[in-house]
């Protein structure tokens, strides 16, 4: 069968989640819109430093570009926060098994670690990680702060990868799936006047029938 786009899922004040606790945090927010003491849904923070890269899509696409973001305009130095946005999936029939793909597009001012999974939200069990398109820990950005240029909020980040989704026998009634995309983003301490802190993405997920 011909592979179909499943979902977008882009950068944005609406729909990114962030935690100062942890990435659990950041996605149980994500998935249940629960706002707590330490997660809250992201400040569109715009591009702060003119030399950013910028993640756009060409006109004829007509999507709304993702959104710089961040925790909040004025962020600590130097901290790290855990961002996720969520997608709930249609419910295959059990046992079907669906090769999807996943890419990202995702910019960080400093470093990341990208993490693309899918969890299943149990009744009287919670949220459990189902596949994973990311190895184990995630696809880091690499040398946490290079010496010299390029710098890390001076490169744009690509991962595209497949994996297989099959969904297991005896679910229970009201069980729902979900596709994630998690970041943990770290901001490092000043070396100058200016030290801004930003994240952009647009991650993409598609699938096909075997």
């Amino acid at each position: 069968m011909p592979i179909t786009q499943v979902a977008t899922l882009a950068s944005n004040n609406g729909t990114t989640w962030f935690s100062t606790a942890s990435r659990t945090d950041a996605v149980e927010a994500a998935i249940t819109g629960i706002a707590s003491p330490t997660r809250a849904l992201v400040t569109n923070v715009g591009r702060l430093f003119p030399f950013w890269p910028e993640l756009a899509y060409y006109p004829s696409d007509a999507s709304p570009n993702p959104q710089y973001v961040w925790e909040s305009a004025l962020p600590e130095e130097p901290e790290t926060i855990w961002f996720a946005q969520a997608v709930t999936l249609t419910l295959p029939t059990v046992g079907l098994a669906i090769t999807r793909l996943a890419t990202a597009d995702v910019f960080s001012d400093n470093t990341n670690t990208l993490f693309l999974e899918e969890y299943l939200s149990i009744p009287a069990v919670g949220l459990q990680l189902f596949a994973s398109a990311t190895p184990v820990g995630g696809a880091p950005t690499g040398a946490m702060q290079a010496a010299s240029p390029p710098y890390e909020w001076q490169t744009v980040r690509k991962f595209s990868n497949t994996y297989l989704s099959t969904l297991p026998v005896g679910l229970p009634l009201l069980t729902t799936q979900h596709f994630v995309v998690s970041i943990e983003a770290a901001n490092f301490p000043p070396n100058g006047p200016v030290n801004p802190a930003g994240l952009q993405y647009i991650v993409e997920l598609y699938n096909d029938i075997l």
